[in-house]
């Protein structure tokens, strides 16, 4: 069952693993996130803190892994690198040369935080 201390465990233990793994950090996060949002619902600040505080691992040049795409599932597994945040609640991501299949070349995609994994 989900509860606010668990929640804070989370965000404790990204906060001390952020620079040496920001991995461990996004999942961490994206847990708190999970079960404040569960505990105190969506728009309480414990909510909108740790979502801000897990977008804020996607600074220019993170490297991520898209994953969860419905509409464009042939891009899921490709990685690239993010080239900036738009409106604050998508990422504008350059896949990796060579694995966007088929010959496109360089492809940005606009995708939203959820479908980004850090690697």
């Amino acid at each position: 069952m989900a509860s606010i201390t668990e929640g804070l465990k989370c965000v404790q233990l990204a906060e001390s693993s952020l620079s040496a793994q920001p991995t461990e950090a996004q999942h961490l996060l994206r847990t708190a996130v999970a079960q404040f949002s569960v505990v105190c619902g969506p728009e309480h600040p414990f909510t909108t803190g740790a979502e801000h505080r897990l977008r804020s691992l996607y600074v220019a040049g993170r490297r991520i892994r898209v994953e969860g795409l419905v509409k464009a599932a042939q891009y899921n597994g490709c990685c690239g690198r993010v080239k900036r945040i738009v409106d604050g609640v998508r990422l504008c991501v350059v896949l990796e040369e060579g694995l966007t299949g088929g010959g496109e070349g360089i492809k940005e995609l606009s995708i939203k935080f959820v479908n980004a994994c850090i690697v």
